[in-house]
């Protein structure tokens, strides 16, 4: 009678493992096909040229291009300039600066570029001898 007693536990015991295996797979399912979290705000990134007649710009993109040709979304007309100088991009809830193997080089508050780096709202960029201040609202 023992040994009727132990099967039956066995067979309760795959049943409910493979129930929960079951409930698992079908909560991971439903999850992955309902829609996922309402789209992340990107804030607003003012540009705003130092020392030149440009006019500022505000855009809400997640990724702007800084460079001399027309395809860039910043374009900066100076010799100094590289066709696609720089890029600003936003993710992981911040604004981030890269260099994108420039000529002359992107300095960040008078420091070189030369990784991804987090920007903060008041932070001067310069695009070989183009400067600029940039504003982040939220």
């Amino acid at each position: 009678m023992s040994g009727i007693l132990v099967l039956i536990l066995r067979l309760l015991a795959s049943g409910a493992l493979y129930a929960f295996i079951g409930w698992a797979l079908y909560t991971l399912w439903k999850d992955l096909k309902s829609p996922s979290s309402p789209a992340e705000t990107i804030p607003t990134i003012q540009i705003t040229p130092i020392g030149t007649d440009a006019r500022m710009r505000s855009f809400d993109l997640p990724v702007i291009t800084i460079g001399r040709a027309q395809t860039n979304t910043y374009q900066l007309l100076d010799n100094s300039i590289s066709s696609t100088h720089a890029r600003m991009s936003y993710h992981h809830q911040q604004w981030w600066l890269e260099d994108l193997a420039s000529t002359n080089g992107t300095m960040l508050n008078n420091r070189p570029v030369s990784t991804p780096t987090v920007l903060i709202d008041g932070d001067q960029i310069q695009c070989g001898s183009v400067a600029f201040q940039i504003h982040i609202t939220r």
